[in-house]
């Protein structure tokens, strides 16, 4: 199926687009294993309903990441350029590739003595050239915006020089951000 573009159906945001370049980062083994990942970890013995997973939530931020980027666009145009609009995109639908099973139920350091944070396992996995996903942003982005890209995931205020705008940020990471949208449509639905 790779090549591409693809509507992919989700629960909560219905239609979500997603260009065949993203596609590919999509099929990769690492992101597929987000759907054996429970958002809510073991809340479904609680509450049976409570089964959705890193995966539709991970597009779910993505798909709001982009709406938010087009909203932008069309209330101040140039504001965001079309590569920042991306590395947006791809920072939210990648924001959870190194969630553990269990998710943050296990990120403890009582129970991993080799304890990192989701995020730094995420980068590891991101930034490896073994990788499948780390081969597919490499080609998705190339070396240069794969930097922008970690910058912004990081939290940094520029890259190389360039600054990043706060804005973009706050889409990303803030107390209102496309990653708590999402979630907290999703798990109360």
């Amino acid at each position: 199926m790779n090549g591409r573009d693809r509507v992919i159906r989700d629960e909560i945001h219905r239609d979500i687009l997603v260009p065949a370049s993203h596609a590919t980062i999509i099929d990769t083994p690492e992101f597929q294993r987000l759907r054996s990942i429970q958002q809510l970890s073991t809340c479904e013995y609680v509450f049976p309903a409570a089964t959705h997973n890193r995966f539709a939530h991970s597009l779910g931020a993505y798909h709001l990441a982009g709406r938010l980027a087009a909203h932008l666009q069309e209330v101040h145009p140039g504001l965001l350029s079309k590569d920042d609009e991306e590395l947006v995109q791809l920072a939210a639908l990648l924001h959870d590739i190194g969630h553990p099973p269990y998710s943050h139920l296990l990120e403890t350091p009582r129970v991993y003595a080799t304890f990192r944070s989701h995020e730094a396992w995420g980068r590891d996995i991101l930034e490896s050239p073994n990788t499948a996903i780390g081969q597919a942003v490499r080609a998705t982005l190339g070396e240069q915006r794969l930097g922008r890209l970690f910058a912004l995931m990081d939290g940094h205020d520029a890259h190389d020089g360039v600054p990043i705008p706060r804005f973009m940020k706050e889409i990303v990471s803030s107390q209102l951000d496309v990653d708590r949208m999402d979630y907290m449509i999703r798990d109360q639905a």
